[in-house]
């Protein structure tokens, strides 16, 4: 490379780093949990404090919040919800759910439960919905697991339903021994 071509290159470099620098800076959006609002309510129902989350979470420019699904479970949460959403800037990226989706017996309850809160997850905007399959506090047994899987395979058809995307939300119970929970919720 002679000297000519160098100062091209040199410059052609320069001019690129001083439009980069123009560039605005890639911004990573950032969203919030409300667990830390539903620890210390009755049934983890953040409910009564929502007013507050979502206008902390939005002084603190969060750019998202993921609900607790028992805030959705109420007649009113679409509209108290969408109303505070909209009032605060947040939007709703989705909401977690626990539930002791091993146990056959609480079935019909669980399917209604989900039945209950897709929609309206949807209608507040949410986009995921974060599963823990609850915990038996005992080493689940195949066919507890074979019930969680089967629980699980009718959620995921009811999260698609509404356009919703599932999402496995692993606790400490989940991946104990050997991760024998999740690894039987994968088989």
């Amino acid at each position: 490379m002679n000297r000519r071509e160098w100062l091209r290159t040199a410059a052609i470099g320069l001019a690129t780093s001083a439009l980069a620098a123009d560039a605005p800076p890639h911004k990573v959006r950032v969203g919030a949990h409300i667990w830390m609002y539903s620890a210390q309510q009755p049934g983890y129902d953040p409910t009564p404090i929502l007013p507050q989350a979502f206008e902390e979470l939005s002084k603190a420019e969060i750019d998202g919040v993921e609900l607790m699904s028992q805030a959705l479970m109420h007649d009113d949460a679409v509209a108290r919800i969408r109303e505070l959403s909209r009032r605060n800037h947040l939007p709703v990226i989705g909401a977690s759910w626990e539930a002791p989706m091993w146990d056959r017996g609480q079935r019909t309850f669980l399917t209604f439960i989900a039945s209950v809160m897709l929609p309206r997850l949807e209608a507040v905007g949410g986009q995921r919905l974060g599963i823990s399959v609850g915990d038996a506090h005992h080493k689940k047994s195949d066919w507890e697991l074979d019930n969680q899987a089967d629980f699980l395979r009718d959620l995921m058809r009811m999260c698609a339903d509404h356009g919703i995307a599932p999402n496995l939300h692993n606790h400490v119970y989940e991946v104990q021994d050997d991760e024998y929970d999740l690894r039987g919720t994968l088989k």
